[in-house]
């Protein structure tokens, strides 16, 4: 696979992931999405920006970095947990407290947990080895 089809899908799948998993935390909260969901995009917004510089700066995105369990796992904890540290911080330095720390850290926890599923059935996947019984 190419360099740049790699990338193209990674950031692709890492959109979906967050997206899934910010809808599933609005989904928990017992007002409604249209009550959450105008209240709730310039975090997710901040969210996803920084998620993705930090994942291409830290090589989450980067096909040669991640070549086992312990790479993916050490990539993908580093970038999330970044990222999510400074939209925290950002959050904090304008003095927005109208979030819920449910969809803010939910989000981020959940995407992580997705993130780690989908890159160890890929690397699994991409190590098993075929054998022929014959």
């Amino acid at each position: 696979m190419e360099r740049r089809k790699f990338r193209t899908i990674t950031l692709i799948a890492d959109i979906v992931i967050l997206t899934i998993s910010f809808l599933a935390m609005v989904w928990t909260k017992p007002a409604s999405l249209s009550s959450y969901l105008p209240s709730h995009t310039p975090f997710f917004i901040g969210l996803a920006l920084m998620w993705f510089v930090v994942s291409l700066i830290n090589g989450k995105m980067h096909r040669g970095k991640i070549v086992n369990f312990t790479s993916l796992f050490t990539r993908v904890l580093t970038s999330n947990i970044i990222a999510t540290s400074i939209t925290a911080l950002v959050m904090y330095t304008i003095r927005d407290y109208d979030y819920s720390r449910t969809i803010v850290l939910g989000t981020a926890i959940l995407a992580t947990i997705l993130e780690l599923l989908f890159g160890a059935v890929y690397i699994a996947y991409k190590k098993a080895v075929v054998q022929d019984y014959e």
